[in-house]
């Protein structure tokens, strides 16, 4: 009759020791065996990385995704670690997707598909690159330097995908900054310093009224206009720097 003590205990856990580490070793030792055959076969048949193809970059730094790749120029090119790759780029704040590809016998090709930048969000004095989902991408280092809409405000972000594409109707505005007013409404600024208050709906009927008065107004010098208020539907009040000058028009 087996008797299970102490030492019983002692002997099977040696034992499990044992072959742990005699697993462990084989195991090791073969993996380094095959990856040296590997290795000394591709180097002979010159079946290692040397070239690094990267496409569809444009805002992203080359350097992020070599960087990445680079440590394994000279190694098999069976032996690459494509899934760590993978892994390593899906981390690049500016990589939206893409299509990474073995070309035998020395080369991998990378296609980027960059997330595309809609306008910048200022939020406490900082500047951030958003997407048409009012998702921050990046850092913007110099604003002056962008030629992207600039907006602010609270909730500005999750509404300005839709005054982007009213926007892209009236190109002539040029508009360079919006402010979402109290989560409701726009003013926009154009280029030449002009603002506008847009109504908190159908602000696309407003932007078609503008037109009109642009027409109305004629030539005159937009520096001497302090805002158009058009958040009267129909109507379009002009102020002037010139606080008793004021032009009202009706029936727009």
């Amino acid at each position: 009759k087996f008797i299970f003590s102490k030492y019983n205990f002692f002997i099977i856990l040696i034992f499990f020791i044992f072959c742990f580490l005699t697993f462990f070793i084989v195991k090791n030792y073969f993996k380094t065996f095959f990856y040296d055959f590997i290795q000394e076969n591709s180097l002979k048949y010159n079946f290692v990385l040397k070239d690094i193809n990267i496409s569809g970059i444009n805002r992203l730094d080359k350097k992020n995704i070599n960087n990445i790749i680079a440590k394994n120029i000279g190694n098999s090119i069976l032996l690459i670690p494509l899934n760590k790759i993978r892994k390593d780029i899906k981390k690049i704040v500016w990589v939206e997707d893409f299509v990474l590809k073995l070309d035998y016998p020395s080369s991998i090709n990378i296609e980027i598909k960059e997330k595309i930048p809609v306008a910048i969000y200022e939020e406490n004095g900082n500047y951030y690159f958003i997407d048409e989902f009012g998702e921050a991408i990046d850092l913007v280092k110099n604003p002056s330097y962008e030629d992207l809409i600039l907006i602010s405000g609270e909730s500005s972000k999750l509404q300005i995908n839709e005054l982007l594409k009213l926007l892209n109707l009236y190109k002539d505005l040029q508009v360079k900054y919006a402010y979402y007013v109290g989560s409701r409404r726009w003013d926009i600024i154009t280029i030449n310093n002009l603002k506008i208050k847009l109504p908190e709906k159908e602000y696309s009927k407003a932007l078609k009224n503008l037109n009109e008065v642009f027409v109305k107004i004629g030539n005159i010098d937009y520096n001497l206009i302090e805002f158009i208020d058009l958040r009267v539907p129909n109507k379009a009040i002009i102020r002037f720097y010139d606080e008793e000058n004021v032009d009202l028009m009706n029936d727009l």
